[in-house]
């Protein structure tokens, strides 16, 4: 892989945490609220309102995990200083409770920061 500046992966980690990489068409919200005034409609208007809420879990998920995919986006880009910000990302992400815990960043990791050839 060579090394390239620049938005490799279309800056989906920017995507997903400023400009709602997930979008929950308001049409559907609108569509839910149609079916449950159905009285033969209520199992769909309910199953429309699950699609809904998975669909704003996954927006809330993807927002979490767009500062590691910045950091690999950069390191993969050779901006930033590569695998050290992935690992520096990475214990955020699992220190903000989404995993067990903070993992530090491996010893000697500083001389491996250069982006993949």
């Amino acid at each position: 892989m060579i090394a390239i500046s620049g938005g490799r992966y279309d800056y989906l980690g920017d995507q997903a945490r400023f400009y709602n990489l997930i979008v929950v068409p308001a049409a559907m919200a609108m569509m839910a609220e149609r079916l449950a005034e159905l009285p033969y409609a209520a199992d769909v208007a309910a199953e429309t309102k699950a699609v809904i809420e998975h669909l704003e879990a996954a927006r809330e998920q993807a927002a979490k995990l767009g500062e590691v995919w910045t950091a690999v986006e950069w390191w993969d880009s050779g901006d930033g200083r590569g695998q050290i910000d992935v690992h520096e990302a990475l214990a955020k992400y699992r220190d903000e409770g989404v995993d067990d815990g903070p993992r530090p960043v491996p010893a000697g990791m500083a001389d491996q920061a250069q982006a993949p050839t």
